[in-house]
């Protein structure tokens, strides 16, 4: 069903080319990642690099991959999120609620997952700053924000209130 809805997602995006000027971003980024201790396991920071794909291809179709890797004591682990929305009630290019799948996966992990996220989005290029506000319905609640700045600068944050992953980047906009 998920693989279903990914597919009508993508399949109405790149149908409807309205949008005069895709927005296309490409960028690097600094990771941290923050564990808060629990009842199992001690707080803990890990560093390490990113790449990410953010594209409106039109007004309509919202689609990310960011694809990070974590480095410790000689140790590393592969992580990516893929997401795909579609905006309703509005333009991208002027903000809009989207509905969508996020996929995450790593080299940890036995198997993907992939969850509904429903958010607020803005892509407008230009000299406005576009933005990503999302809520995942993994199994634990997970908010999702990425701010991309006019100059470059993306900020991002993906959390579900023990485990915080931010990113700190520069992302280059054709």
């Amino acid at each position: 069903m998920k693989k279903l809805l990914f597919l009508l997602i993508a399949t109405l995006g790149f149908s409807s080319f309205s949008f005069s000027e895709g927005i296309t971003r490409i960028g690097i980024n600094y990771i941290d990642l923050e564990a808060d201790e629990t009842d199992y396991t001690y707080a803990f920071s890990v560093d390490g690099w990113g790449i990410s794909l953010d594209a409106a291809p039109n007004e309509q179709v919202l689609l990310t991959l960011d694809y990070f890797r974590l480095d410790e004591d000689g140790e590393s682990a592969d992580f990516n999120v893929v997401t795909a929305g579609y905006a309703i009630g509005g333009d991208l290019s002027e903000g809009a609620f989207t509905v969508g799948l996020a996929r995450f996966d790593s080299d940890l992990a036995d198997s993907a997952d992939s969850d509904i996220e429903v958010g607020y989005s803005r892509r407008a290029g230009g000299e406005e700053i576009d933005y990503t506000f999302s809520i995942i319905a993994s199994e634990e609640t997970t908010f999702r924000a990425k701010i991309m700045t006019p100059v470059g600068v993306s900020f991002g944050l993906l959390t579900d209130g023990d485990i915080d992953l931010w990113n700190l980047g520069y992302e280059y906009k054709f």
